[in-house]
């Protein structure tokens, strides 16, 4: 701005410079040319009325005033036109001059005048005529520079003068610009003092700005408080989003990521130490049925959702379009992991079938024997063993209808727990007195190990849990087997340990024999519900502990149980 006022001013001068030189000389040299034109009428009056009384054949008269006066040329024509006298030249080589425009008008007028220009010399020639009395015309005439070459001739000093001016003008102009925009630069300088809101007469600003500046600092308050508004509103969004367990994403028309949470980058399985924003949303998922979907919800601006499974997980991906004056803008994605409901439902379905086969298996050998006494056809002693094989059946699915119940039972969501003090020692001494029988049936050693520590527990539970262990240890082991129970503490918790020498569990099965139902070997069908590790799983979960299992064909299994010291009595 400072270069353009600064541009301007010395153009304007310098302008100004030319254009006042020119007309003063236009004004100077119309009023030379005025003097001179009354001059030589004033000369030519003298000469009319001092000829008028004195004889002129000889003419010396106006000779001497030749001699006095070289610039100007006098001519005598008489009335038909022949030139009479001449100073300059001789008469005799002169033309006639009867229609020359001065002389015709002096004729008609008593006086005339005219102004011719001359190539050759590159002048203007007034000439002047007056009638004389006698008949015969006086004619004065003078040569004068005409305008252009009285410019040349002055064209030097007008040009000594602009080069001054435009010198003048260069300095003049320079403190002008800095003078005239000082107020300006300090409004600039203190800008962000003026949107703040200071008080403006601290600042030299022109009263024709004030209004503008007054507008910026009223219009900057106003969008200060907006950008709060919009700040903690951002803010506020983004702690909600930050704090939600399902993912959400933002996404432009073009699929450019403008914002999203943490949840979304780990439930897309991403790269957590990546920064997604402007990035194409292919960069955060190349999930090929999200992407697709993706695409159709931006061309159609239709809701949709679709559930994937990815990384494991089963994910629920709403994407819903942004659309402004019917137009799509962008997308919202939210994510929603959905694992545990999926596998609730997979695992309630496997259950309810599992339960419907286990169920029909007993009943269908009751109903079995139970028609064949009904006939009539058996003898006594088969009466007699098939009623203790119904009787066989009916405990068994008793026994399984109990399992199920306890796992339902273990399965709600319990609002509060009731712990007691148990000794486990003891409670595994006396469980273990209750297999003696079936352990001497196998010549089975059972060994206890540990002390009498207490541990925060459901007691029902934990004789439950131990029951289903060393039953387990037992039912599974080989002849002059052993089965070793050992208690011991740890910093900050009780190791529960049951480990056989039993017949052991294959690898690929080690992992599925917590599971609901699930038999190693299914012709073990009639020793087993195939309940009793999950129900024990269920237990240790209840109690907030950890379970580990090792075994190996042929060598045994131990169960690895941890749970901690501290508990709540009402959690």
């Amino acid at each position: 701005m400072r270069r353009k006022i600064f541009l301007n001013f010395v153009s304007l001068a310098i302008v100004s410079s030319i254009l006042t030189a020119v007309l003063i000389s236009v004004i100077f040299y119309n009023f030379y040319l005025d003097s001179e034109w009354k001059s030589l009428k004033n000369t030519a009056y003298t000469i009319s009325g001092t000829i008028e009384h004195i004889k002129y054949d000889d003419f010396q008269y106006l000779i001497n005033i030749k001699k006095k006066s070289p610039n100007i040329r006098i001519t005598i024509i008489n009335s038909q036109g022949k030139v009479l006298f001449d100073t300059d030249m001789e008469q005799s080589k002169m033309e006639n001059h009867l229609e020359r425009p001065e002389v015709k008008e002096a004729i008609r007028n008593g006086t005339g005048e005219s102004t011719r220009y001359s190539t050759t010399l590159g002048q203007d020639t007034h000439y002047f005529s007056v009638l004389l009395s006698d008949g015969s015309i006086l004619r004065i005439s003078q040569d004068y520079d005409n305008i252009f070459t009285a410019m040349g001739s002055i064209l030097p000093g007008i040009i000594v003068i602009v080069l001054l001016v435009i010198f003048l003008s260069f300095f003049m102009s320079s403190l002008l610009s800095k003078k005239i925009l000082k107020p300006i630069k300090m409004a600039t300088e203190n800008i962000d003092k003026i949107i703040s809101g200071v008080n403006l007469s601290e600042f030299e600003i022109y009263d024709e700005l004030l209004p503008f500046t007054q507008a910026v600092n009223r219009q900057s308050l106003e969008i200060k408080k907006y950008v709060n508004e919009l700040k903690e509103k951002a803010d506020t969004i983004e702690t909600i989003t930050e704090n939600m367990s399902e993912g959400f994403i933002l996404i432009e028309e073009n699929k450019k990521i403008v914002s999203l949470n943490n949840s979304a980058i780990k439930l897309l399985d991403a790269k957590d130490d990546k920064d997604y924003y402007k990035e194409s949303f292919i960069v955060l998922s190349r999930d090929i049925e999200i992407n697709k979907t993706l695409d159709k919800v931006l061309k159609t601006g239709e809701n949709k959702e679709i559930l994937v499974y990815l990384s494991n997980r089963y994910l629920n991906v709403y994407i819903n379009p942004v659309v402004n004056d019917g137009k799509v803008i962008g997308v919202m994605i939210l994510i929603v992991n959905n694992t545990d409901k999926y596998r609730a439902e997979k695992m309630r379905r496997e259950f309810s079938a599992n339960v419907s086969h286990e169920l029909k298996t007993p009943l269908t050998s009751i109903n079995g024997y139970a028609e064949i006494i009904e006939s009539g056809l058996t003898s006594k002693e088969d009466t007699v063993k098939f009623a203790g094989i119904i009787r066989k059946e009916g405990n068994r699915l008793l026994e399984l209808i109990d399992s199920i119940i306890r796992l339902s039972k273990l399965d709600e969501d319990f609002s509060s727990k009731e712990f007691d003090f148990v000794d486990l020692y003891e409670m595994a001494n006396n469980i273990s007195q209750n297999f003696d029988i079936a352990a001497k049936g196998k010549n089975i050693n059972i060994v206890v190990e540990g002390n009498h520590n207490k541990v925060q527990a459901d007691k029902s539970m934990m004789e439950e849990l131990l029951y289903n262990l060393i039953d387990n240890a037992i039912k599974y082991n080989k002849i002059d087997g052993t089965v070793n129970v050992k208690i011991q503490d740890e910093i900050n918790s009780t190791i529960l340990t049951i480990s056989d020498t039993g017949i052991g569990i294959p690898k690929e099965a080690q992992e599925r024999v917590f599971e609901r139902f699930y038999m190693v070997d299914k012709s073990r069908g009639n020793k087993s519900t195939g309940l009793g590790l999950s129900i024990v799983k269920h237990i240790v979960e209840y109690h907030n502990g950890i379970i580990n299992l090792k075994s190996q064909v042929g060598h045994g299994t131990k169960i690895k149980i941890e749970l901690p010291f501290i508990q709540l009595k009402n959690s």
